[in-house]
């Protein structure tokens, strides 16, 4: 099976071509729209499927798994169907890995310095970020506590491509609807990494947008300045101290021109909705 993925411009014309040992297939397609293309195809029964994806976004998977065999096939699986992905092995990378605007988490229960459980929980804190358990553990106790915890779904071991990959799309599905999300007069794209005021598009710094889009994620929701600040950093890759997140928090009120960023005294900030 081959998998090719490209970022087309509007108006082009591409020749899309698949080769798989006896034969090749060869597909016109004109876009009317800047959009990133998936093309798969693999051989089924009887005949060849082709599966084509406009608009699509890439989603971005951290797989949380100490196995390397398991995760080995894993990444290969994922990344075969468009999905890109990225690994930790333990739950303190995982940690240091929270700020890279995953989409999906994919987590193992028992992890060699800690436990998935623990850590979902402290994902849930942090973000809305869907979590799947991909876990050995099939007891009752511990799929009705996964679910408990906020995650969204919960594959017991041993367990098939096909069925991880429906899942996964079932999930994503929803990622789509959410790509834009609106607060009166504010909008932000998370696929274009845009803020928009009345339509009009707003200059951000990155470190501003990312606090933004954090808040946005987590919309009604207090965050506490010590979860903002373990979760942002500036273009050195430093992260932002104290006092420097409340300039922060000032110039995007101003930047904004709103009072929806609300200060919770003594605990943190709530974009208010």
């Amino acid at each position: 099976m081959t998998i090719s993925k490209c970022h087309i411009q509007s108006a082009d014309c591409i020749l899309l071509k698949f080769v798989d040992n006896s034969f090749t297939l060869c597909y016109n397609v004109v876009v009317t729209t800047d959009t990133t293309i998936f093309c798969m195809f693999s051989l089924l029964t009887g005949g060849l499927l082709i599966e084509f994806h406009f608009g699509g976004l890439v989603v971005k998977i951290l797989l949380i798994e100490d196995n390397r065999a398991i995760s080995k096939g894993l990444v290969y699986t994922l990344e075969q169907n468009g999905f890109e992905v990225a690994l930790c092995e333990n739950a303190e990378s995982t940690l240091n890995s929270l700020g890279g605007d995953f989409d999906l988490f994919i987590v193992d229960v028992s992890l060699p310095d800690g436990n998935g459980f623990e850590l979902c929980d402290e994902i849930k804190r942090v973000c809305e970020t869907p979590v799947i358990f991909l876990t050995a553990l099939d007891d009752e106790d511990s799929i009705v506590k996964g679910f408990d915890l906020g995650a969204e779904d919960y594959i017991t071991k041993p367990f098939s491509s096909r069925e991880l990959l429906a899942r996964i799309k079932r999930i994503t599905k929803k990622l789509d609807k959410t790509m834009t999300m609106n607060f009166g007069d504010i909008s932000i794209d998370f696929d274009k990494k845009q803020v928009c005021k009345n339509g009009n598009p707003v200059v951000l710094t990155a470190l501003e947008y990312r606090l933004f889009a954090m808040l946005a994620k987590n919309s009604g929701k207090v965050l506490t300045r010590e979860q903002i600040l373990e979760r942002i950093w500036d273009l050195s890759g430093n992260y932002v101290e104290d006092n420097t997140l409340t300039v922060y928090i000032k110039r995007l009120r101003k930047k904004l021109d709103t009072n929806m960023i609300k200060t919770v005294k003594g605990l943190g900030y709530r974009l208010e909705v």
